[in-house]
């Protein structure tokens, strides 16, 4: 990937991508993980959905399909198989896009166990710490870590 220079015009645009959806036109939350937290290419899982599946997944996720009555509704439901990407795109990805965008965000995750919710929130935690292009993307989004948990 290039190196895109803070402030510039790239730059600006990477960030948009990254946290605000296009309903019907383009997905945020498929951008950042394809680009940014580096999935593009495990987002075609053997035996999973191809790559026009899981944008669906995201658009549907984020609430950006371009149609009203789904992208407003109170409460969606995602069920899907196992090893086709969920977890990594919806619980893991989603939660990164709303702390990226959000002033004040915070996550919680519900999972059968314990130890796989601390995993969920761990994955999440490392792309602040570890992640170059989003830490120079969001430079203001990388908290302290002396004084988080």
């Amino acid at each position: 990937m290039k190196k895109i220079e803070p402030n510039s015009q790239d730059w600006k645009d990477w960030r948009r991508y990254c946290t605000v959806p296009e309903p019907g036109k383009r997905s945020a939350l498929y951008f950042l993980m394809g680009k940014v937290v580096g999935l593009e290419d495990p987002l075609t899982i053997p035996g999973g959905m191809d790559p026009e599946e899981h944008y669906a997944l995201c658009l549907f996720a984020e609430g950006a399909t371009g149609i009203k009555e789904i992208d407003e509704a109170r409460v969606k439901m995602i069920q899907m198989p196992r090893g086709t990407g969920k977890s990594a795109l919806i619980t893991g990805g989603e939660a990164l896009r709303r702390l990226l965008l959000t002033d004040g965000y915070s996550v919680g995750i519900a999972n059968e166990t314990e130890g796989m919710a601390q995993k969920f929130l761990a994955q999440i935690k490392l792309q602040f710490e570890q992640n170059d292009t989003l830490r120079a993307l969001f430079p203001e989004r990388i908290p302290d870590f002396k004084q988080t948990t």
